[in-house]
């Protein structure tokens, strides 16, 4: 009996954590997608032209990383649709500096690129086994945090589309909501991580009128600083709950 129950062990554990690992690359495909995104409308202001050069670096790293966890996932529908994203972002870097007003219609294709990213990974996410209940909330306040963020910054830079259906649907309000039940949800199911959870709500309030407001003064590259924050902070918890 107890070889048999070692033979079954060493037979499910790899696939358990195939299971896992399938799960991780396909937030982690989803986050560096949002992230990407993110730093490419900071580089690329619609409002002001090119802006920081740190902008363009952190996309670009973003990029190098996303292309990494696309090739470990075995989806050639996934695949060809991350060398789309490179590629349409490519063909924007090689435009000239002074077009900024014509951002727009290149980015655009961009953001539904991007968008068409997440849902094919959002649907592969959904055919693999599930992780707990508290990796899924973490999953969520990542990806609830970034959609909100996108959608700030869709408001900030003007005449960007939005194309991710989860953003469509009520936001900022819907996701604001949802970003404050992962945190009530995260503080029941992991107490022990009640410091660093604390902290990033604070965060989150902090910054929380920005991304509800209508109008007025915009802070974009405050803005995602600490929605950065959120969503990495967020990845670093789950990275160390998640059974190895």
């Amino acid at each position: 009996m107890q070889l048999k129950q070692i033979l079954l062990a060493l037979l499910f554990c790899p696939i358990l954590a195939c299971a896992q690992d399938a799960q991780e690359n396909l937030l982690k495909i989803r986050y560096l997608a949002f992230s990407a995104t993110s730093h490419l409308l900071l580089y690329y202001n619609t409002r002001t032209g090119r802006g920081d050069p740190q902008h363009a670096e952190k996309y670009r790293a973003d990029l190098q990383r996303l292309q990494k966890h696309l090739h470990q996932v075995p989806s050639p529908a996934l695949q060809t649709e991350g060398r789309r994203f490179q590629a349409l972002i490519d063909d924007l870097e090689l435009k000239q500096d002074d077009q900024k007003a014509l951002y727009p219609i290149w980015i655009n294709p961009i953001l539904e690129s991007q968008a068409k990213l997440d849902e094919l990974a959002q649907q592969l996410s959904q055919t693999a086994e599930a992780e707990s209940a508290a990796l899924q909330q973490l999953q969520g306040l990542t990806l609830n945090s970034q959609r909100l963020l996108l959608f700030y910054q869709t408001r900030v830079f003007g005449s960007l589309a939005v194309y991710v259906d989860a953003i469509k649907q009520g936001a900022p309000n819907t996701l604001d909501q949802a970003i404050l039940q992962d945190f009530a949800a995260l503080h029941s199911s992991l107490p022990e991580h009640a410091k660093e959870l604390a902290k990033l709500e604070r965060t989150y309030n902090y910054i929380r009128h920005h991304l509800l407001q209508q109008e007025g003064e915009f802070v974009p590259e405050s803005v995602a600083y600490y929605m950065e924050q959120i969503g990495s902070k967020s990845q670093q918890i789950a990275e160390r709950i998640r059974p190895s």
